[in-house]
């Protein structure tokens, strides 16, 4: 069986996959069509979902299939109730649905050496027994300590009885800044399963429900590398809701590139023909640019476990053209960031106030401000008021600036309370007011802290002015052996063994400036949507 060099890339089936699979050879004949185009290695069977049960004689029948050619079985489960609604979910609370969870895992532990639980095992249930049991804490503090209970009681204790080889795996869905809100959590989850597993879907970003910036395909498998080094079992993404090709492919672009060592697509009913030949033609080329890639690194973004608040701001961020690394450890880096999510950290401003007296750079948003100021810290107070800035400036001279750049779109802005001369406006907004910060220096013991105005609609930070991102980047790349110059939407990824990876998200043809700091040189590169380009620092 062929396979790719440097990831594996699996295939998952739902239960009603399995059970046609199991009886339909039309059904079958799809993957013959791809595995011609696709290398798959690892198939997940499912056998629970919505109430629908796979046979054991439907799971014999699917696995001997497989066996015949050699291909590597896992099962799954998707903890799901039959419903006329979108979704209904099993209830925790209750003795029949942990009874039901329970059957589940003895069927699936009974036949595969390893489970997979399906993103959809967190819980929204607001029932009766829930809002009884849940007493004095909130539905978030009760949603995590039940699941806590089921992962550790019902799943883990029933599959180790059943099969003391089983290795049980927990997704974690893409939505990442929501997760303790319906009883994910990771900080423990981690730990009570086996391994993690990594969902890095982002589909159509703009026109579906989730408003999640592509380059989180990336970041959301890197941040569970940090919290879960060597344990992260791979990226899992979908076909739904991807309106042309570049939706479908950049989802599984970014996961290679994140270093995912697997690669799983969902599901064998769903993936549409005219998608498959060409991702098994992006797998071919990312096989071997990854064999030249070494460890993805960039600025390193904390974003503590349970966390929220500017929801997806990092990934604007990548978009900008910054490699981010997030975290939800601290890790005292030479460059940070710091947002309000990091700020749900009761100790932060006192980490913060040491990384700086270290000599660090520290990049804070106005979410951070907004909490921070609350504990104390100081300059910064996000005022009241709305600034519009139609333009901008930056490069300070005397009293006024150098350059004035004239901005084709408008963007609203918080206004910031920073005394006058204890810091540097960097880089302004102009309205019919005067100016207002957008990007403010302060130099802070050793180091330097900076706060960056972030829009009220976070994704017009990409319609910046390509002047002003420049600027940005000049300020936040200093310390990195490359940066790039030009519009937003031209993605940078860093590796450790002198090598960055260029990718354009942007819909057009453009030239991005790609400045070599060793080199002290700058190379001017044309490139198209789609295009990825390796390069050597």
């Amino acid at each position: 069986m062929e396979t790719y060099k440097n990831f594996d890339v699996a295939l998952y089936f739902t239960v009603r996959d399995t059970m046609e699979f199991a009886k339909n050879e039309k059904f079958r004949e799809k993957w013959d069509f791809l595995t011609k185009h696709i290398k798959i290695s690892h198939v997940y069977i499912e056998t629970y979902r919505g109430d629908l049960w796979a046979s054991d004689e439907e799971l014999t029948e699917v696995k001997k299939f497989f066996n015949e050619r050699k291909v590597k079985l896992s099962g799954g489960i998707t903890t799901s109730k039959q419903t006329q609604e979108f979704w209904q979910l099993l209830c925790y609370s209750s003795d029949e649905d942990r009874k039901k969870l329970e059957s589940a895992v003895r069927l699936t532990a009974k036949h595969f050496d390893r489970i997979i639980f399906d993103d959809f095992y967190f819980t929204d249930c607001r029932c009766k027994k829930c809002a009884e049991a849940k007493g004095n804490r909130t539905f978030r503090e009760y949603r995590m300590d039940l699941k806590n209970d089921v992962s550790k009681n019902i799943i883990m204790k029933t599959a180790k009885e059943v099969n003391p080889s089983c290795h049980v795996i927990i997704k974690f869905p893409n939505w990442y800044p929501y997760h303790s809100f319906t009883g994910y959590n990771p900080k423990n989850e981690r730990n009570i399963f086996d391994s993690i597993y990594t969902g890095t879907e982002t589909r159509d970003h703009k026109m579906t429900q989730q408003n999640i910036p592509r380059y989180m395909s990336y970041s959301i498998m890197r941040y569970f590398e940090n919290a879960a080094p060597g344990r992260n079992g791979g990226g899992w993404y979908d076909a739904f809701d991807c309106y042309t090709h570049l939706d479908y492919t950049e989802q599984g672009i970014f996961t290679v590139l994140s270093g995912a060592k697997e690669i799983t697509l969902f599901c064998y009913s769903h993936i549409y023909d005219h998608f498959v030949p060409g991702m098994g033609y992006v797998f071919d080329r990312l096989d071997e640019d990854m064999a030249k890639l070494g460890k993805p690194y960039g600025i390193n973004a904390y974003i503590p476990f349970d966390s929220y608040g500017e929801e997806y701001i990092t990934d604007y961020f990548g978009h900008m053209g910054l490699p981010i690394e997030p975290s939800p450890e601290y890790d005292d880096s030479r460059i940070m960031i710091l947002t309000e999510s990091s700020a749900k950290d009761k100790d932060i401003v006192k980490k913060m106030e040491a990384t700086l007296g270290n000599g660090g750079k520290v990049i804070t948003t106005t979410g951070f401000w907004r909490e921070a100021s609350k504990m104390g810290a100081e300059p910064f107070r996000i005022k009241a008021n709305v600034r519009k800035a139609d333009n901008y400036a930056h490069e300070i001279d005397i009293c006024g600036f150098k350059n004035y750049f004239p901005s084709s779109d408008s963007a609203l802005y918080s206004d910031i309370f920073s005394p006058v001369n204890d810091g540097w406006n960097t880089v302004v907004g102009l309205d019919d007011s005067g100016v207002f910060p957008v990007l403010i220096k302060q130099k802070w013991g050793e180091g330097t802290l900076y706060l960056l105005n972030i829009p009220h609609s976070p994704a017009d930070i990409l319609k910046l002015p390509a002047e002003i991102l420049n600027k940005i980047r000049s300020e936040f790349m200093a310390d990195f052996p490359v940066m790039i110059k030009g519009e937003s939407n031209v993605l940078l990824f860093l590796y450790d063994n002198n090598k960055a990876f260029l990718y354009s998200s942007v819909m057009h043809n453009t030239f991005v400036d790609v400045v070599y700091k060793n080199k002290g040189t700058t190379e001017r590169i044309f490139i198209r949507p789609g295009e990825c380009r390796i390069l050597d620092l």
